[in-house]
C-alpha cells in the first residue's frame, strides 16, 4: 500500500509538473476538524450535461485525492458522499483551458465536512420497522443536552433527516398536532460509523371521521361502531372513542353477518355537525357501522357498513351514511288528560288505512320500515272506542331525542262507549239527555224502550237523565233513578247505565174485630184510567185479628182500592169500604178496618117499627133502632148471640129473635 502511495505521489508529482502534457490533474483533499471515515467518499468528475467522466475515492488516511482530466473544456466536480453526509461546497464548477483553470494552476480544490446527515423512520403502531411506509408530516425535533439544535417535518415515506450534525449523543422527540405517539423519544450516539436512528418514532393510531345524515341535514347522538376485519393478534393499542361501552346482546342481533363481534373495538357517537370521530386508529382494515337501536327507535342506514383501510394518515370517509327506513314505536292510553296515563290493550292499528299491528299489555305498538320523513295516518280500532285519525309528521332528531321508555307518539280515543237500558211499559221512544260537568253543554239521543243504548262521549264527567213526554207522564210512565253521574274522564267504557219505570208498592192489611175467618170480602185496585186489578190476601196460617196484603210493579199514580162484597161474605161492616191512595212518590200502606158484624132486616110495612138489640152476655151491647120500610141495615159491633125484640101495633110471629153473628146476616 505504501509502495502505492509512494508511485502514486511520484506520478502525480510528474503530471503537475510537465505544463505541455496532454494530462491535467485536479485534486484536493476531503477535510474535517472531526474524525471521519474517508474512504465512503468518492469523487467524481461530469460533463455539462452530467456525463461522468472519473470517479475516485479519497486517500483513506488523509482524504487527498486526485481526478486526471485529458481533454479541456467545462466539467463539474462533485462530490458522492454517503446520504446525509454535507460538505461546502458540495461540487466545484470547472473551465479547463490548460492555462488559467485552478486545475492547471496547482490549486486544491478542497471539500469541508460540515457534519453528518442523521437520518431517521416514523413509523406506525402495527407495521414493522419501515416496512409499508409511515406518516408524513410528524415534526421531528433535535436536541443535545436538553438544547434544541434542529427541527424537520417526516416525507411521505415516513423518514426524516437532519443534516450538518457533528458525532455525539442526541435525542430525537417526534410531535404533532393531534396524533398521540406510541413511542415519541428516540436516542441516538452519532459516530463516522453510525449515522441512523435504529430505533424509530412509533404513531399510536390516525384520525377517522365521518358523517351521519338525514336528507343531507346532520343526525345527532348515532353510534357508530368499529370492528376489526381481522382478530387483534399483533396486540395494537385501542383506539380513543368518545364511547366504550360494550356491545349488548340487543345490539348483538341487529349486526349483519359479515360482523365478527370478536373483533369489536370501540363505539363512538355523532355530535351537533352529525361527525363522527375515531382518533388513535391503528393502522388496518376495519368496518364501520352505524347503529341506532333503543326500544322506542330503530333506524337502518344506508349504506349497513363501511370497509376502510386507515394507512399511515387520518382517513375521512367521504361518503356518508343516510337513514334508510326507521321503526319506532307508539302508544295508546285511555286518556291523555289524567295524570297517570293509563294504556290501552289490544288496540288494532293502521298506518294510512293498512292494517299495522296490536298495542300489547303497556300500550305499545311498533311501526316497522317507515320512510322517515314525510307524515303518515294513524288510526287506532277498539270496541268501546272510537279513535279519530291523525296525521303524524315524523321528526327523525326530535325521535331520537325521546326517553328510551317513552315515545313522542301517543295517542288516546276520542270517545268511549256508554251503554245501558231502558225499562219501561211504554212502547214510545224514550229520551236520555246527557250533560257535560264542565263545558254544560247538554245533548239527547232516544232509546227504544227495553232495548239496549250506546252512546259515544268524549273522555269527561256527565250526568245522564231521561226525559219523559207529557203523554209517559199523563199515563203514568216515570223512570227512576232520576239522574246518574257517568265518569269517562279515564278513558274507560262504562256499561248499565240503566233506568228502569219507577214501581210502586202497596201494603195493606185488613183488621178484623175478633179472628178474620175465610169469608173476607175481595180486594180490587183501580187505576184513574180504569184499569182494575184483583188484590190477593195473604194466606192466614194460624187465628189473627190481620190479614195483609201487598201489590208491587205498579206504575206511579193515584188508585182505588175496594172490598168487593158478595152475598156470601157481605157481613162485616167496615170503616170504610174504598180507600184511595197516591203512589206517585213513594210506597203506601193502607188499613180497612171492621167496625162490626152486619145484621139485616126486611120489613114489609109501612107502620112504625122499633127493634130494640140486646147482646146476650154481661155488659153487652144494647141498642134501639126504627126500622123502615124495606132493608134495614144494622151494625153490631161485638160478635156474639143478640136478642131482638120487635115493638109496633103489629103483631110479629114471634115476640123475639136471635141472631149469630157467625151466621148469614139476613132475618
Amino acid at each position: 500500500m505504501l509502495q502505492f502511495l509512494i508511485l502514486f505521489l511520484i506520478c502525480f508529482s510528474y503530471g503537475k509538473t510537465q505544463q505541455n502534457s496532454d494530462v491535467i490533474g485536479c485534486g484536493g483533499f476531503i477535510k474535517s476538524e472531526t474524525d471521519i471515515n474517508y474512504k465512503v467518499v468518492r469523487i467524481q468528475l461530469i460533463t455539462k450535461d452530467g456525463i461522468p467522466i472519473y470517479t475516485t475515492e479519497a486517500a483513506p488516511i488523509n482524504g487527498y485525492y486526485m481526478i486526471p482530466v485529458y481533454e479541456h473544456g467545462e466539467y463539474i466536480l462533485k462530490l458522492l458522499p454517503p446520504s446525509g453526509w454535507s460538505f461546502e461546497p458540495s461540487q466545484f464548477e470547472l473551465n479547463i483551458d490548460g492555462e488559467t483553470d485552478s486545475c492547471t494552476l496547482n490549486h486544491d480544490l478542497n471539500f469541508v465536512f460540515k457534519g453528518f446527515g442523521l437520518a431517521g423512520r416514523v413509523i406506525s403502531a402495527g407495521s414493522t420497522s419501515g416496512i409499508g411506509g409511515g406518516p408524513a408530516g410528524v415534526t421531528l425535533t433535535l436536541y443535545q443536552d436538553d438544547k434544541k439544535l434542529n427541527e424537520t417535518k417526516s416525507k411521505a415515506d415516513g423518514t426524516f433527516e437532519f443534516f450538518d450534525v457533528l458525532p455525539g449523543q442526541y435525542t430525537v422527540i417526534g410531535s404533532h398536532d393531534h396524533w398521540k405517539f406510541l413511542t415519541d423519544t428516540s436516542h441516538v450516539q452519532l459516530s463516522k460509523e453510525r449515522w441512523e436512528i435504529e430505533k424509530p418514532i412509533v404513531v399510536l393510531g390516525y384520525t377517522l371521521k365521518g358523517t351521519v345524515v338525514h336528507q343531507s341535514s346532520p343526525l345527532i347522538s348515532i353510534d357508530v361502531l368499529l370492528f376489526r376485519v381481522s382478530s387483534n393478534e399483533n396486540n395494537l393499542p385501542s383506539p380513543t372513542c368518545s364511547n366504550d361501552g360494550p356491545l349488548n346482546k340487543n345490539e348483538m342481533s341487529y349486526l349483519p353477518p359479515t360482523v365478527n363481534t370478536q373483533n369489536f373495538v370501540c363505539r363512538t357517537r355523532t355530535n351537533a355537525k352529525g361527525e363522527y370521530i375515531f382518533d388513535d386508529i391503528p393502522i388496518g382494515l376495519y368496518i364501520l357501522l352505524p347503529l341506532y337501536v333503543k326500544p322506542s327507535l330503530e333506524i337502518v342506514f344506508i349504506p349497513d357498513q363501511k370497509v376502510i383501510t386507515i394507512t399511515h394518515k387520518d382517513f375521512l370517509v367521504q361518503t356518508s351514511f343516510e337513514t334508510g327506513t326507521i321503526s319506532f314505536h307508539g302508544r295508546i292510553v285511555k286518556s291523555t288528560k289524567t295524570d297517570k296515563l293509563i294504556p290501552l290493550t289490544n288496540v288494532q292499528i293502521s298506518i294510512d288505512g293498512k292494517p299495522c299491528c296490536q298495542t300489547d299489555s303497556n300500550g305499545l305498538f311498533k311501526l316497522t320500515h317507515i320512510r322517515p320523513t314525510g307524515s303518515i295516518k294513524v288510526k287506532g280500532e277498539l270496541d268501546g272506542y272510537t279513535f279519530k285519525e291523525l296525521t303524524y309528521t315524523i321528526n327523525l332528531n326530535r325521535l331520537i331525542g325521546t326517553v328510551d321508555s317513552s315515545t313522542s307518539l301517543v295517542l288516546s280515543p276520542e270517545k268511549v262507549r256508554v251503554t245501558g237500558r231502558v225499562q219501561c211499559s211504554s212502547i214510545r221512544k224514550q229520551t236520555i239527555r246527557y250533560t257535560d260537568s264542565e263545558k254544560k253543554t247538554v245533548q239527547r239521543f232516544e232509546v227504544e224502550p227495553n232495548t239496549e243504548y250506546s252512546v259515544y262521549v268524549t273522555p269527561g264527567v256527565y250526568i245522564f237523565s231521561p226525559e219523559l213526554s207529557d203523554a209517559d207522564i199523563r199515563s203514568g210512565v216515570h223512570l227512576t233513578p232520576e239522574e246518574i253521574d257517568v265518569d269517562v274522564s279515564h278513558g274507560s267504557p262504562i256499561d248499565q247505565i240503566n233506568f228502569s219505570q219507577l214501581k210502586a208498592k202497596l201494603n195493606g192489611v185488613i183488621h178484623c174485630i175478633d179472628d178474620c175467618q175465610n169469608d173476607l170480602p175481595m180486594l180490587e185496585l183501580t187505576s184513574r184510567s180504569g184499569v182494575t186489578n184483583k188484590i190477593d190476601l195473604m194466606e192466614i196460617s194460624s187465628k189473627t185479628n190481620e190479614v195483609h196484603f201487598e201489590q208491587d210493579n205498579l206504575l206511579p199514580g193515584k188508585y182505588s182500592v175496594s172490598l168487593v162484597k158478595s152475598k156470601q161474605n157481605d157481613k162485616y161492616c167496615w170503616k170504610e169500604s174504598q180507600l184511595e191512595v197516591d203512589l206517585s212518590n213513594s210506597n203506601k200502606t193502607i188499613k180497612f178496618e171492621q167496625t162490626g158484624f152486619k145484621l139485616r132486616i126486611h120489613l114489609q110495612t109501612s107502620n112504625k117499627v122499633i127493634l130494640k138489640i140486646n147482646q146476650l152476655k154481661e155488659n153487652g151491647f144494647t141498642h134501639s133502632i126504627d126500622l123502615i120500610s124495606g132493608l134495614n141495615e144494622i151494625c153490631l159491633p161485638n160478635q156474639g148471640l143478640y136478642e131482638i125484640i120487635p115493638s109496633s101495633c103489629m103483631k110479629f110471629e114471634n115476640e123475639k129473635y136471635f141472631y149469630d153473628t157467625s151466621k148469614s146476616s139476613s132475618s
